[in-house]
């Protein structure tokens, strides 16, 4: 079984200008073009307004276009470049795949709960309600009063982490009493992964002035091995920590601006019947480079030898998609398999590029037809928000 997926982008140096909606590459991070203004005389750069789409999302950035030393306008997908290296080990090629998918969000329906998933806590049935209900609002005010220890941190860090995945709220302030100050940051950091820098300095002292911490305390290195045990000395960060969505969106543009990663897997199946599956990734940005939904797009075939064809690649239909998707899981997530030799790993190797393009030109309309579906969708949502929301004015006045 082949597996390829296209996150590689064909960097050139561009000497004119971006569009609107164009993904770039300015100061080694990938933004998306809001805005460009033409100057007003000849021979001057134009000014290009820039959201960050990369792990600062959101953030805005003014620059001079032609006065970027490593300007890029990221143009091609990168297709060309799978399996340029070889094919990836099937636990690294796991990894990558995994981040992508788990890093997919989407606004399109508000009953689809993300937060959830990335909170690191057992929930409780009646917890998900204040949630339900606060999406359903187009603007949250919503005021938590259950009994002692049912949960109201829980059931606030949720709402919390919802509306900064979705990119609704920028910034959480915790108005809180001194006494239980600690403990909310506690809970935030522990459950939610809602913590800043300090996280990666070494355990405050009792009774130690924060000014005095902050000066004084190291900051502990992050690693990359199993240490075998937890101690001071070793940082444990939760995946929705600021440093560690830094580096899942480094690892992830691996293959958009670097080239570390050949996007490609020959993984091995109880079956005989050798496939191949193309994975594209669909992703939908607002305004400020918002997320507003993505997804993956698979596309699966019987692979047959280049010389064996008789036309070009025929993809499945949805229902031995699906097998072959949950084929390629089962694959990825078994440890301990022998990879197959090199003349085995040569033939589906070389065709390679013939495979992508047989079945490229087949996976972009159903990747179009899914954006269309997702769009519409949005549409819907903005629509009946924007019904709701002069109710929700008039019944706070009331």
């Amino acid at each position: 079984m082949l597996s390829l997926d296209p996150r590689g982008a064909k960097q050139s140096p561009s000497k004119c200008p971006p569009t609107v909606g164009d993904p770039v590459q300015v100061r080694s991070r990938r933004w998306l073009v809001e805005e460009v203004i033409r100057p007003e005389k000849l021979h001057q750069s134009p000014l290009v307004r820039l959201a960050c789409a990369d792990d600062a999302q959101g953030q805005s950035l003014d620059v001079f276009w032609e006065y970027e030393l490593d300007r890029r306008i990221l143009e091609e997908e990168g297709w060309q470049d799978l399996a340029a290296k070889g094919f990836d080990a099937p636990r690294q090629f796991a990894a990558f795949l995994h981040a992508l998918r788990w890093n997919c969000v989407t606004a399109t329906d508000p009953n689809l709960f993300q937060a959830p998933f990335r909170a690191g806590i057992k929930i409780d049935a009646y917890q998900m309600e204040p949630l339900r209900k606060a999406l359903r609002l187009p603007r949250v005010n919503l005021f938590i009063a259950d009994d002692t220890g049912l949960g109201k941190t829980i059931e606030a860090g949720l709402i919390a982490r919802e509306l900064l995945l979705r990119k609704k709220a920028k910034t959480i302030v915790v108005v809180a009493p001194p006494s239980v100050l600690e403990q909310w940051k506690a809970e935030l950091e522990e459950r939610f992964g809602l913590v800043f820098f300090d996280t990666l300095r070494a355990p405050r002292k009792q009774n130690e002035k924060v000014a005095n911490w902050r000066r004084e305390a190291p900051i502990r290195p992050v690693v990359f091995e199993d240490t075998g045990v937890l101690t001071e000395d070793t940082v444990h960060l939760h995946l929705e920590q600021r440093v560690a969505q830094r580096l899942l969106a480094r690892f992830r543009s691996q293959g958009f601006i670097h080239h570390d990663l050949s996007r490609a897997c020959l993984a091995q199946v109880a079956d005989s019947i050798p496939r191949v599956v193309l994975l594209s990734r669909l992703s939908l940005y607002g305004q400020g480079a918002e997320r507003l939904h993505e997804e993956l797009v698979p596309l699966a075939a019987r692979w047959i030898e280049p010389s064996q064809r008789k036309g070009p690649l025929t993809p499945y239909a949805r229902e031995a998609e699906a097998k072959t998707l949950d084929l390629l899981e089962h694959s990825l997530g078994s440890n301990g398999r022998r990879p197959p030799d090199e003349a085995i790993q040569r033939k589906p190797l070389t065709a390679t590029p013939r495979d992508i393009e047989e079945l490229l030109p087949q996976l972009e309309p159903r990747a179009e037809e899914l954006a269309l579906l997702a769009i519409d969708k949005l549409r819907k949502r903005g629509e009946r928000e924007e019904k709701d929301l002069p109710r929700q004015s008039l019944a706070r006045k009331s």
